[in-house]
């Protein structure tokens, strides 16, 4: 791979995935190096979306990987209220709820 690829690759991540710029640049670097990366950073699921997308050869993050990604990164690490288990609630419906009320941003051309 050339230094404009990585170049154009890398904007591009930094397009979609804001505030992570060394995050995203030792990714890349790791990857190219055909190395091993350890990503530490505050839970969420940011860190496995950008694997994610990387490893399905893409140089970009598309709310799907998320909302693919939610329920494992997520699903062990939130507590039902009392309420929530009385209704019988899973922590799935509630995450997919959730997911369903985030705004997705959309570039538009024009």
């Amino acid at each position: 791979m050339d230094n404009k690829k990585a170049l154009d690759i890398l904007e591009n991540i930094k397009k979609v995935i804001i505030g992570k710029d060394e995050v995203i640049e030792k990714v890349l670097i790791a990857i190219l190096a055909k190395g091993h990366l350890l990503i530490e950073d505050i839970p969420g699921v940011g860190k496995t979306t950008l694997a994610k997308a990387f490893l399905e050869g893409r140089n970009y993050v598309i709310p799907d990987d998320a909302k693919e990604m939610i329920m494992p990164v997520l699903g062990h690490r939130l507590i039902l209220s009392p309420e929530a288990r009385i209704e019988r609630k899973n922590m799935e419906e509630i995450l997919k709820g959730v997911f369903k009320r985030v705004f997705i941003p959309v570039i538009s051309n024009a």
